[in-house]
């Protein structure tokens, strides 16, 4: 989350900060493209998810990255995507609405940092494992909480990982749904008196 402020404050002027983030990051990936919550070698694609949004910032200030970090997170989101095409937490587990917006949005940064020239510029290549997660996304899509967890928990996470797989994807829509609005109305909404 600093690497991502300091980006967006002023990239040129944290550029060595966010460098040496990067690198401690970089150092700290388990070797199965995992990020540890318990210092134990234990991931979770929650933390994962963080670390690959701060390495975004990173290449986005300038920041080389090893292609093997990229390399790592973009095989353990694919390995990890459930048979209905979403993801959990850790293995195992049930597919929620903020684990499966954290899959898709590692995926479209490993997608968009580990592509290579092609060919036939221009010609849309088809990812089964972005399909499948936008299809569990359209079938379950919800402002109203996180889907897969049930009422609210975790719902402001799940609705920033929407934003995220939006602006991502470069999509207007989400499963036939205007992502933007349906999330700004529901927010606008659900304010409180106090601010």
């Amino acid at each position: 989350c600093m690497m991502m402020a300091f980006a967006s404050c002023d990239r040129r002027r944290y550029r060595q900060l966010i460098s040496d983030y990067a690198a401690w990051l970089c150092g700290t990936q388990l070797q199965n493209g995992m990020w540890s919550y318990d210092g134990q070698g234990r991931g979770d694609n929650s933390n994962t998810q963080f670390a690959v949004l701060g390495l975004k910032a990173a290449i986005d200030s300038g920041v080389a990255l090893p292609p093997v970090v990229l390399r790592r997170i973009d095989a353990h989101f694919r390995h990890s995507q459930l048979r209905d095409g979403g993801w959990s937490y850790t293995q195992g587990g049930q597919a929620t609405g903020s684990m499966t917006t954290a899959g898709l949005s590692a995926l479209y940064i490993t997608g968009a940092m580990l592509a290579e020239p092609r060919k036939d510029c221009g010609q849309h290549v088809q990812d089964t494992s972005i399909e499948r997660g936008l299809e569990w996304i359209s079938k379950n899509w919800s402002v109203q909480g996180n889907p897969g967890r049930g009422g609210q928990t975790w719902h402001y996470y799940y609705l920033y990982g929407i934003e995220r797989v939006g602006v991502l994807s470069a999509l207007r829509r989400l499963g036939g749904h205007d992502w933007f609005r349906e999330g700004a109305e529901f927010l606008l909404g659900s304010q409180q008196p106090n601010g």
